[in-house]
């Protein structure tokens, strides 16, 4: 943007995957995230994500399975 452009966009993705079943109290769990991001200026950006969580427990106070639905916002300065 200080150099007279509208700065540059990002699209990302990731996967998560979570196999602990055999273990005490044992958990699955899987996340998919999409996101966008704008780069203001070399070292500054703004992030909008959403993600989409499932995650199967044996034990605990959630047992079975559930799920939910997250959108995030943030800003980062690397240095």
């Amino acid at each position: 943007m200080t150099h007279g452009g509208i700065g540059a966009w990002e699209i990302a993705g990731r996967a998560d995957w979570l196999d602990g079943w055999k273990m005490q109290g044992g958990t699955r769990g899987w996340s998919l995230t999409a996101g966008v991001n704008w780069w203001l200026i070399d070292y500054m950006r703004l992030m909008l994500n959403y993600t989409h969580a499932h995650v199967d427990n044996k034990k605990g106070p959630y047992i079975g399975p559930t799920g939910g639905n997250i959108v995030g916002l943030r800003a980062g300065i690397t240095f």
